[in-house]
């Protein structure tokens, strides 16, 4: 799922419910070109921008991403996400692969993680919905906190942050 279609606006935002990181990595990665994301070959067919409104240099974001599934096997709820998880050791790896792919995509100036709670019939927080962890902590923390041993600075995508920005990456749902 893809959504966009923005018109006068200061962030451009992606929603990207793709579950493999490497298919992640291969949509947004460094040989794609930054006109390709513009393109009305996106899947789905969206577009990011209205026609008569182009990209300006602004920042792009991954402002929906994730949405993996994980409630308890004796839960009654009846839920959904996009992908599901059939445990938290499972939760937690994906999790992880995940958001080491888009702490390396040096075309997004930050992300939005879907969801940090469970909300309603929506399993695909990383905390249950009375806001108890799916899986430690600190595992999210380190997984969700870009690895400083690459650079995170690109002279052609000048929103980018500097390595000692200790916020990029932070859940913002």
């Amino acid at each position: 799922m893809m959504v966009g279609k923005s018109a006068a606006t200061d962030i451009l935002a992606i929603h990207d419910y793709e579950n493999q990181p490497d298919r992640l990595a291969l949509r947004y990665g460094p040989e794609v070109k930054l006109s390709d994301l513009f393109d009305r070959h996106r899947p789905g067919g969206r577009v990011l921008t209205l026609d008569g409104y182009p990209h300006l240099g602004q920042p792009i974001m991954l402002t929906e991403f994730g949405g993996i599934a994980y409630t308890p096997p004796n839960s009654q709820l009846q839920d959904w996400g996009y992908s599901r998880s059939p445990n938290p050791a499972d939760l937690q790896r994906r999790y992880s692969l995940l958001l080491e792919t888009v702490n390396q995509l040096q075309l997004f100036s930050g992300f939005c993680y879907t969801q940090f709670t469970d909300t309603f019939q929506e399993a695909n927080g990383l905390l249950f919905a009375d806001r108890t962890p799916k899986f430690p902590l600190h595992a999210i923390h380190q997984a969700t906190r870009p690895s400083l041993s690459h650079p995170l600075e690109d002279p052609e995508l000048p929103w980018n942050l500097s390595p000692l920005t200790p916020h990029l990456g932070t859940q913002c749902h």
